[in-house]
């Protein structure tokens, strides 16, 4: 006589919190990865105001040179003027 003998466990709580785990650990990953590509938006946006911010910087040093040789012309024809 032969028998043949299936168990199949209808509850087991170890695999219950194994899946538990593995669903935490996954959505903290999504979160990490959701977190980082929000803080590399944000340095990226923060590198992009610097930069705009070092070009307006630039014009304006352009500019003030530009006056500064003006007022250097104007100097020096009020100093030819007077001698």
């Amino acid at each position: 006589m032969a028998g043949l003998q299936l168990a199949m466990p209808i509850y087991n709580q170890t695999v219950v919190a194994g899946i538990d785990v593995a669903r935490t650990v996954n959505e903290l990953k999504s979160l990490s990865y959701a977190k980082a590509v929000n803080e590399l938006a944000l340095q990226i946006s923060k590198i992009y105001y610097l930069a705009q911010t070092s070009l307006e910087q630039k014009f304006l040093l352009d500019e003030n040179i530009l006056r500064m040789k003006e007022l250097c012309a104007i100097t020096e024809a009020l100093m030819n003027k007077v001698w």
